[in-house]
């Protein structure tokens, strides 16, 4: 499980050790906002408060995961000198799905407007960049295995830039299962995909099967890929009723 600390910034970075002496306490729902399940469903169990000692120590290993968000973070510094921060905050949202520079008001707004789910990054972005980069690699005469090995590399770094949210988890999932099931000789359907893929996602994090991100993204697309053909095949078989 995750434990969330809040203390003054230290320069830490992801893949750095941190220390910390303090009072560990599970979040409680309030009449505002049921905190307890929210964070459960994204394993974060434990919540630090009245810290009495804190030191991080930094590692000088590689790590791909903190070489991606220094990439991030420096894409967000350079649309910070160019744009405004309210912009800046949208285009982060869309770009990384990162909310946290969008105002309370402004997303209400844009949620009431109908737009909000150009804050949402998720499967279309992703199927997107994949197919660009299986258009590129078809071209080149390479065997099937390096195909997929390669194909990986991005739907890895794009799941760390979004920041590993259930929804875009979910999505590479199935991306890897409908690219990786030529290499088995098997054929692929949305339904089994989208099963196991919710299957893997729960292995580590049971309470995630709560998270409202999760729970939408799997639903859109068992009614997309699932129910909606199933539907349009029976109205197309034109029975009396």
């Amino acid at each position: 499980g995750t434990v969330t600390c809040y203390t003054d910034s230290c320069g830490a970075e992801i893949g750095d050790s941190v220390s910390i002496i303090g009072l560990a306490e599970a979040p409680e729902d309030s009449y505002s906002f049921p905190a307890k399940s929210y964070y459960k469903a994204k394993g974060i169990y434990l919540r630090v408060s009245r810290i009495h000692d804190f030191n991080y120590y930094e590692s000088n290993s590689f790590s791909l995961k903190k070489t991606v968000y220094r990439y991030r973070e420096h894409i967000l510094g350079v649309m910070g000198k160019y744009m405004n921060d309210e912009s800046c905050g949208v285009m982060a949202a869309m770009l990384f799905g990162d909310k946290t520079g969008i105002e309370s008001s402004e997303k209400t707004l844009m949620y009431r407007a109908g737009i909000g789910h150009i804050m949402a990054v998720s499967g279309v972005h992703l199927s997107v960049v994949c197919s660009f980069f299986w258009f590129v690699l078809s071209k080149i005469d390479m065997n099937k295995y390096l195909r997929f090995g390669i194909l990986l590399i991005p739907i890895t770094c794009f799941v760390l830039l979004a920041g590993m949210s259930n929804s875009v988890m979910r999505a590479a999932f199935m991306i890897i299962f409908v690219y990786g099931s030529e290499l088995l000789k098997r054929h692929t359907d949305t339904f089994t995909s989208l099963g196991f893929s919710v299957i893997l996602l729960t292995l580590t994090s049971p309470f995630a099967i709560r998270d409202a991100s999760l729970l939408l993204s799997a639903s859109g697309v068992f009614g997309i890929g699932v129910a909606a053909p199933a539907v349009i095949k029976f109205i197309e078989e034109k029975r009396p009723l």
